[in-house]
């Protein structure tokens, strides 16, 4: 047995590798199954010269033809895919560009969006409004940027529940405001001087503090003429 002889078991080891890395689903993986394949095809050939084995060699030959004529297809239609991608995802911001106003509308009227894509060459959108006069508001946006509508889908069901939860939210919220005094600093005040001014006690001063993170770096740093929120006891 000469070395050509031993061809065939590094070409049937190139051929497992090349089918297991073909069917792989990532791009560079299936990329080197082709070039593997393309080895095995000429280790097999090789070892078919050698052996006279012509039938071998015209399958191997013709195995690399359909190889070859495979990826190029493939790359066509990878670009013709991109192609497409690129041109609905320009569609799709255009036609969010177009229907702009309607978006900002949709925001003013608290309407819940749950979907917004392209759906068949058209916007879609579907969100959840708290009122019928929300969702008409909207229709009627929309119908002035666009009366035929032929380029949107859109659906805005009503749950009143969520008029009624935005209504209990601002209630809290002016609640938590009226229930919020403020207070000048004055020279020689500290946060724990203002606590016991206001709660009866200064270790209560951290509430002061958090009430106005967004001016305060520090408990111990406030300065003459800040006027800080005093949250309720």
């Amino acid at each position: 047995m000469d070395a050509l002889d031993l061809i065939q078991w590094p070409a049937m080891i190139v051929t497992i590798v090349a089918a297991w890395f073909v069917a792989s689903q990532r791009k560079f993986k299936r990329n080197w199954g082709f070039w593997l394949f393309l080895l095995s095809n000429v280790l097999w050939i090789a070892w078919g010269v050698h052996d006279r084995a012509y039938a071998l060699i015209f399958l191997q030959l013709s195995l690399a033809a359909l190889n070859i004529r495979g990826v190029r297809k493939n790359a066509i239609l990878d670009q013709r895919l991109e192609h497409h991608l690129e041109g609905r995802m320009a569609s799709f911001e255009e036609l969010k560009q177009k229907y702009q106003s309607v978006l900002q509308v949709i925001e003013q009227q608290q309407v819940s969006v749950k979907n917004l894509h392209l759906q068949d060459n058209k916007l879609f959108i579907k969100g959840v409004a708290p009122s019928q006069d929300a969702a008409n508001n909207v229709w009627n946006e929309i119908k002035r940027v666009n009366p035929t509508a032929d380029d949107i889908t859109a659906d805005f069901p009503v749950d009143t529940s969520m008029q009624q939860q935005q209504s209990s939210q601002q209630q809290t919220t002016q609640q938590q405001t009226s229930n919020v005094r403020t207070y000048r600093v004055k020279a020689g005040d500290t946060l724990s001087k203002i606590s016991k001014e206001f709660y009866g006690s200064a270790n209560d001063y951290m509430k002061i503090f958090e009430a106005n993170q967004d001016q305060l770096s520090s408990p111990d740093k406030i300065q003459v003429g800040q006027e800080l929120k005093i949250p309720a006891a």
